[in-house]
Formats: C-alpha cells, sequence, structure tokens
C-alpha cells in the first residue's frame, strides 16, 4: 500500500511539472516602457493619463508577445491614435526573449507603438478619452488580453495604473448581464 501511495506522490508531482511547462499564459502580457527602459505590467490594467494643455501628441511604447491592436472605447473631439511607423507587430522589432519552459524554449517579445494626439486640450474631470488595448497571440487568437488607456486633462502629465472593475471587464470581454 504504501508503494501506490509514494507512486500516487510521485504522479501527481510530474503532472504538476509538465502542465507548469506547458503553461505559455503569463500575466501580465502587456508592459509599458519608460525612458529608463523599464517595463511595467499593465495587462487587466486601467492606465490613466493625465495630459497638460501643452501637450499634443503621447506615444506609448509597448512591449508583447502578441500583437497589439487598440480601438477607441470612449471618443473626445480631437483625440486619436495611431500606430508608430516601424513599431508595429509586422514591423518584428523584438525587445528581449523570454524562457516559457523548463528546456529554456525562447519566445520574443516585441517592441510595439501607438502614437496618442491630442488636438484640442482636454477638460479637466470633463474630458475621458478611453482607448481599449488589445493583445492577441498570432498562434491562439482567443487568448488574447485587454487594457484600457484613459487620456484626462491636468496641470501636469502624470500616469497612474488601477485594476480593470469588474464591469469594465465584462465589457471589453462582451460578457452580457
Amino acid at each position: 500500500m504504501k508503494k501506490f501511495y509514494l507512486l500516487f506522490a510521485m504522479m501527481a508531482v510530474l503532472c504538476t511539472a509538465c502542465d507548469e511547462d506547458e503553461n505559455l499564459d503569463r500575466d501580465p502580457r502587456v508592459f509599458t516602457v519608460d525612458d529608463s527602459g523599464k517595463l511595467t505590467g499593465i495587462t487587466k490594467q486601467y492606465m490613466i493619463v493625465t495630459v497638460p494643455a501643452d501637450m499634443q501628441s503621447l506615444d506609448v511604447n509597448m512591449v508583447s508577445d502578441g500583437k497589439i491592436t487598440f480601438t477607441t472605447e470612449k471618443s473626445v473631439p480631437g483625440v486619436s491614435a495611431d500606430y508608430i511607423p516601424g513599431y508595429t507587430f509586422e514591423d518584428g522589432v523584438i525587445h528581449d526573449y523570454i524562457a516559457y519552459t523548463r528546456e529554456a524554449k525562447k519566445k520574443p517579445r516585441f517592441l510595439q507603438a501607438i502614437k496618442f494626439n491630442v488636438a484640442n486640450p482636454l477638460v479637466v474631470k470633463q474630458d475621458t478619452a478611453e482607448i481599449a488595448i488589445d493583445c492577441v497571440l498570432p498562434d491562439d487568437p482567443a487568448k488574447d488580453t485587454k487594457v484600457i488607456i484613459a487620456l484626462v486633462g491636468g496641470s501636469e502629465y502624470k500616469v497612474e495604473t488601477k485594476n480593470l472593475t469588474k464591469k469594465q471587464l465584462e465589457k471589453l470581454y462582451g460578457i452580457e448581464e
């Protein structure tokens, strides 16, 4: 009987190790890059960027192993977004490689960038433009990641992040109550 329990325990350990090797999902999947090159995970985050009146554009550099796409969730006149040429997923600018199995198989993460244009100054506590960011894996489009970048008016540039609320997640993932 002791051999059975020992065999069962060994199988449980081996199966757990296999699951970890096969698990390619990581959280976070989308990162922003600050001026010093530091990566900050923004997966499932509400990223609030305060844009002063004299700032007419903002570049957001992101790193991910999948294609980053965006859609406007809440529009404000004069605010638009576009990819920065040369920094799309298709351009294939590799930021780094990450190991994703115990055998040290490496997977590239790509530098991608979006420019937010603010033609009209945002009115404080009135204007909030929201852009939803998706990161879609090329080998499995069903596995994606959501982030909302909100542009708001203010006196000085500032970035803060909060977790997405349950309501925001339900809206982004198309879950109806």
